[in-house]
């Protein structure tokens, strides 16, 4: 019974790790908001172009990292992908 217990403890253990892996890798999640001075020219992940200044785009929500811009017609969720 013991070695049942251990092997639920480490595989519990091991998906925790894995879980705090993936949150480590994502980007979060997307929010709207319009490109400003300090951000452009930024090319869209999606496309490569540039975004206007003052358009609305999409942003990912690691903070001071505006290279994870979006127009809002081409970002996809890694989901839908």
């Amino acid at each position: 019974m013991y070695k049942q217990l251990a092997f639920f403890r480490k595989h519990e253990m091991n998906e925790v790790k894995r879980f705090i892996k993936q949150q480590n890798n994502a980007l979060g999640y997307g929010s709207i908001t319009k490109l400003s001075h300090s951000q452009s020219p930024t090319p869209c992940r999606g496309c490569q172009q540039l975004i206007d200044l003052g358009s609305p785009c999409i942003y990912m929500t690691r903070p001071d990292d505006y290279t994870n811009l979006w127009h809002p017609q081409c970002f996809t969720c890694t989901q839908c992908k």
